[in-house]
């Protein structure tokens, strides 16, 4: 709101734009309810090709439970309520984002876990290779990729160093690998700052975030910075 900015204003010139009166500015924007919103927004809009909708999500809960429902799917009864079960997940996740049950990992692990991701990244080719362009900006290697595909497809595979022979195993070895973590460093440098990281600046943070799962200190560490602010 206009009291809002004019409230920031003051504190960053009564405080000469220094970098404490920089972080309180930012504090009190990531304690805004609206602020993990727009987080999930973004995120959604990313991976899903559309802002979080909640309506369209429960629909096509209703869908699938009539098909559970009836008797012809019968034999798909295990594949029908596995389907279910990563929708229901994904209808709940603004509520448990907004109130910090969740954190941003597992919001990333929930938008990526479901029919919707599935729909539009149809085959494992095509899941793995979205992961990678996802999060980490880049293609996989022919291993990487043919790694995460035998992984997806229900066989044993190494990726990351990590073993895995499911598509959960394969998203979760993903989103705890370090490139996950470096991926989200280059991502809001480029956002924030219009550059890429340097080797030093993407290891600092990375191994930060990593430790500490706190991507709103991540942000802020980067929104508070001279560089930032054009000082």
């Amino acid at each position: 709101s206009e009291t809002e900015e004019q409230d920031a204003i003051t504190l960053l010139r009564s405080n000469n734009m220094s970098v404490a009166s920089r972080k309180e500015m930012i504090d009190d924007i990531l304690e805004d309810v609206e602020y993990r919103d727009k987080i999930l927004e973004y995120n959604s809009i990313k991976l899903l090709n559309t802002p979080f909708d909640t309506t369209e999500i429960n629909t096509q809960l209703f869908i699938y439970n009539q098909l559970l429902n009836d008797p012809q799917y019968a034999p798909f009864i295990d594949l029908i309520q596995e389907v279910i079960d990563g929708v229901e997940t994904l209808a709940a996740t603004p509520t448990d984002f907004r109130n910090g049950t969740i954190g941003m990992q597992e919001m990333h692990r929930r938008l990526v876990s479901n029919d919707i991701y599935d729909q539009i990244n149809m085959g494992s080719f095509n899941f793995v290779l979205s992961l990678f362009n996802n999060f980490l900006f880049r293609d996989p290697s022919q291993e990487e990729h043919d790694a995460g595909i035998t992984m997806v497809d229900g066989f044993v595979a190494v990726l990351f160093y990590e073993t895995g022979n499911s598509k959960e195993q394969c998203i979760d070895i993903f989103l705890n690998s370090d490139d996950y973590f470096e991926g989200q460093v280059r991502e809001l440098y480029l956002r924030y700052l219009f550059r890429e990281p340097t080797s030093e600046e993407q290891s600092y943070h990375a191994i930060r975030y990593r430790d500490s799962g706190n991507y709103e200190r991540l942000q802020k560490d980067l929104l508070s910075t001279d560089e930032f602010a054009g000082l």
